[in-house]
């Protein structure tokens, strides 16, 4: 599994590699991903989900091909081409699905807890706790530091990346209710945050 470097920018190599599969396979749907292009494709009645890595440097493309029996070392595939591929037949396909269907899981709870954030909730960030004082919508929070009262933001990714701890205790009610911290499920990363 090579890496093929050619003249292009990415919007000509994605035409490009969706053109060459088509010579092929019957193309049933396709998704760009950052840099990361899945396809899900029919040969001989079998539906396969296939990978091309895309990176544009200047005026070149690096492109590397791949599909699920080999297992990528990526699990942001769209659930909904996972549905409608056909069994896992050889290689790492299976164990891989296993792991996108994780990784899909993990997110939207993950959205699910972003969504339930509340003032007066604790999260932890890098060995740091603080407090959630005001949503600043899409741009993240306004939070304090716990060990000093400093005010700053923690971005929207930021927020990604933190340990839910159970809410402050306080005489006022939060607006809205903080509920419970959710339960620890699977965790590790399978995918580095986006």
């Amino acid at each position: 599994m090579g890496t093929l470097v050619y003249r292009s920018t990415k919007a000509e190599a994605v035409r490009r590699e969706l053109a060459d599969l088509q010579g092929h396979s019957t193309l049933l749907a396709s998704r760009l991903i950052g840099p990361r292009l899945w396809f899900l494709a029919e040969r001989n009645g079998i539906r396969w989900i296939g990978l091309t890595l895309i990176e544009s440097r200047g005026d070149e493309v690096a492109v590397k091909h791949m599909d699920e029996t080999v297992g990528p070392y990526h699990y942001d595939c769209p659930l909904a081409f996972i549905k409608k591929a056909s069994p896992p037949a050889e290689g790492y396909a299976g164990p891989w699905r296993e792991k996108v269907l994780a990784f899909h899981a993990r997110r939207a709870a993950e959205r699910a807890q972003r969504s339930r954030a509340c003032t007066g909730q604790r999260v932890k960030l890098a060995s740091v706790v603080y407090v959630l004082q005001q949503s600043l919508g899409r741009r993240g929070w306004a939070v304090t530091r716990e060990t000093d009262g400093l005010r700053m933001r923690m971005l929207a990714r930021q927020l990604r990346q933190v340990e839910w701890l159970p809410a402050v205790p306080s005489d006022e009610p939060a607006d809205p209710p903080c509920p419970p911290p959710p339960t620890a499920g699977p965790s590790g990363p399978d995918h580095p945050p986006s």
